[in-house]
């Protein structure tokens, strides 16, 4: 079960039973209580700079070097390399899955921006920062 605790003291999430009286109709056993602060999930205007700002220059560099590729493929291919795969259970069976960026924090979503940033300047493609105003019409560096 999962329950968030709001400021005013009531759990939200919790159906209609009390969060103590859930836990005292437990069968006996151990169990692990944990709590810890909810975390602001990554937001519409953080997405947008993503597409904007590391997607869209990334596969127009991409292109330029000869690649074949879509957003879409850009996408993928930077969730697998900086998020990674979570395992989910299909069937009885784990299954490895790419994480999405919906599942992020706003802090995470930064770094995973930041991340993608230096990978590629290290490459040689400087991407813009979301909070610069003017942005140059060309941020490509050329070897």
């Amino acid at each position: 079960m999962k329950w968030i605790l709001t400021k005013k003291g009531k759990f939200e999430g919790a159906g209609t039973k009390p969060v103590s009286e859930y836990l005292i109709n437990l069968p006996d056993g151990k169990y692990t209580v944990s709590i810890e602060k909810c975390k602001k999930k990554r937001s519409v205007e953080q997405n947008s700079s993503y597409w904007m700002l590391r997607v869209q220059p990334i596969t127009d560099w991409l292109r330029e070097k000869g690649n074949q590729v879509t957003t879409e493929d850009v996408h993928y291919f930077l969730k697998a390399k900086f998020l990674g795969y979570k395992i989910v259970k299909i069937n009885g069976k784990d299954c490895k899955v790419l994480r999405s960026t919906t599942e992020l924090s706003t802090m995470d979503f930064m770094n995973y921006m930041e991340d993608i940033a230096i990978h590629f300047a290290e490459l040689g493609l400087v991407l813009n920062e979301p909070n610069q105003k003017d942005f140059p019409d060309n941020n490509v560096n050329n070897m």
